[in-house]
């Protein structure tokens, strides 16, 4: 039931033209991108819990942590913490640059050639 959110509400019905079918289809790709951004959180979030837990938690008998447990898994899920904040702040500096660099190259191939380029071209090559 859970994958059937996407496939309701995004089919082009008779009297729908294409510019809300595209619109429609934008809807559904943030749709999606949440779910899956949702499903990295909770993935971190588990395996920080399991790797901070195997760590820190030295005794089951006993239903409350002890100080020295209670310290170390307050340090361990900060230090992932803060490990993750660091890892997404690299990743969108990257992916920014990849997306300004692919920018700059779609507008180099949409600008007509400059004169030199133009007579570099036409010019025999040497080879």
């Amino acid at each position: 039931m859970g994958n059937r959110q996407f496939g309701m509400g995004y089919g082009m019905g008779a009297g729908q033209s294409r510019a809300g079918s595209a619109s429609d289809e934008e809807r559904m790709m943030q749709v999606m991108m949440a779910s899956m951004q949702m499903q990295d959180y909770l993935t971190m979030y588990n395996s920080t819990t399991e790797k901070c837990f195997k760590k820190c938690v030295f005794n089951l008998r006993t239903p409350q942590l002890v100080e020295k447990e209670e310290v170390c898994l307050n340090r361990c899920i900060e230090k992932m913490s803060h490990y993750n904040l660091r890892f997404q702040q690299k990743v969108g500096a990257e992916s920014a640059a990849l997306r300004e660099q692919q920018q700059k190259e779609a507008e180099q191939k949409q600008q007509p050639p400059t004169e030199a380029a133009q007579a570099d071209k036409e010019a025999p090559s040497s080879k």
